[in-house]
Order: structure tokens, then C-alpha cells, then sequence
């Protein structure tokens, strides 16, 4: 498929709105599971590899292209951008 005949508004809006429930779920054990868990950074990471690891099955279903490429792509970036996020993060006391 030619991404130059996709429509604009309609990529736009699929990546707007899987930013914003992706991005939602590393905080959902601090939200509503902070009376459960004694470590919620601990539950984020496994909440967070496991929305990667959905994300990138997504990817597989639309892209059509290999399993590691679809899901080994999309955890690999998202760990590292995961990772460079927390050092920022620490960096500047956020």
C-alpha cells in the first residue's frame, strides 16, 4: 500500500489516538493500584512491556510484516525510548 494515497486526517487520527491509550497505561498502577502493589514503578515496566508487546502486534496484523520485525521492532524502541525518558526524567529531577 502507498502510504501517499492514505488518507491524512485518518493516520493522524489512528496515531494520535494509539499515543494517548498507549501512553496511559505506565500510569495506571499509580492511578488505580496504589493500594495493591508496594512497588508501583515495578508493575508500570511489566504494564508498559506488555502494552509494547500488544502494540506491536497491531503492527503485525496491519503491516504485514514478520513477527520479529512487527513486535521485536516496536519493543526495541519503546524500551530504549522508555529508558532515554526515565534518564531525562531523572536528569532533571521531573
Amino acid at each position: 500500500q502507498n502510504p501517499m494515497q492514505d488518507n491524512p486526517l485518518v493516520s493522524a487520527t489512528v496515531t494520535a489516538s494509539s499515543f494517548m491509550i498507549f501512553g496511559v497505561i505506565p500510569l495506571i498502577p499509580y492511578v488505580f493500584f496504589r493500594e495493591v502493589f508496594s512497588n508501583q514503578f515495578a508493575v508500570s515496566i511489566t504494564f508498559t512491556f506488555a502494552a509494547l508487546i500488544s502494540l506491536g502486534l497491531v503492527r503485525l496484523k496491519v503491516a504485514n510484516q514478520g513477527f520479529i520485525r512487527s513486535v521485536g521492532e516496536t519493543v526495541l524502541i519503546g524500551c530504549i525510548s522508555a529508558g532515554v525518558a526515565y534518564v531525562v526524567g531523572t536528569f532533571f529531577r521531573v
